[in-house]
């Protein structure tokens, strides 16, 4: 344990693990594991649910991607996890990997091993839509496929997604006069797709944008408040 305790893997920097969480010793449990659950970084998908134990702990950290522990009590490498943040829980008795998916983890382009319902339907969808369309958007980009519109405008001239995101920002423009709430999330909707292939087109991400509208959200909420006359 005491090698554990030195590192703590910290938005891509090992620093002392005891002056962060002095408090929490981890607790390994039968055959020396220690629960991991592997969550996408930012959006918060959860990956897979896996075990750890000293030795794939430190190699962890040693080779900046996630490292488990499987049958036989063989040591896993999943390459395709860059680990940027390690958690430990308030008991110690389980651990959190923040990842940063850099290919398709189960063979698909669903960052996550937990693809089958079996009770309820969630059918609404949040933020991780998103990161589900950018890891789409990323593969084109590799693509050989002469008839696919994405690859196209992402391999082409760049003018041309320029192009297309000022006839949509038009659109969105028009929709809204009209008040057409239907043809204004469509609008909308085109836009933010070609803006997307604009930012990857630049080698910039979705969440480097997130990233400063999160920078401009604490600017707001640290910013002293009005004075009154």
């Amino acid at each position: 344990m005491d090698s554990l305790n030195q590192w703590i893997l910290d938005a891509g920097k090992f620093q002392s693990y005891d002056s962060i969480m002095s408090t929490i010793e981890l607790k390994f449990g039968v055959g020396e594991l220690i629960p991991v659950i592997l969550q996408q970084s930012p959006h918060g998908a959860v990956i897979l649910h896996a075990y750890t134990d000293e030795k794939a702990l430190l190699e962890t950290k040693k080779r900046k991607h996630v490292c488990l522990i499987g049958e036989n009590n063989a040591l896993i490498e999943k390459k395709e996890l860059e680990v940027e943040e390690i958690k430990a829980s308030k008991d110690g008795k389980a651990l959190l990997y923040l990842c940063k998916v850099n290919a398709p983890v189960n063979g698909t382009e669903n960052p996550t091993f937990f693809t089958h319902s079996l009770f309820g339907e969630c059918n609404r969808p949040g933020p991780l839509l998103l990161d589900e369309i950018e890891t789409v958007l990323k593969g084109r980009m590799d693509s050989k496929d002469p008839h696919s519109y994405t690859a196209k405008l992402l391999k082409g001239n760049p003018e041309k997604i320029r192009e297309k995101i000022i006839e949509e920002s038009l659109e969105v423009v028009e929709a809204s006069k009209h008040w057409d709430v239907v043809n204004l999330a469509e609008e909308v909707a085109d836009l933010l797709f070609h803006s997307m292939l604009l930012l990857l087109r630049h080698g910039i991400e979705l969440s480097d944008v997130l990233l400063e509208l999160q920078k401009r959200r604490g600017k707001r909420r640290n910013a002293p408040p009005p004075v009154n006359d």
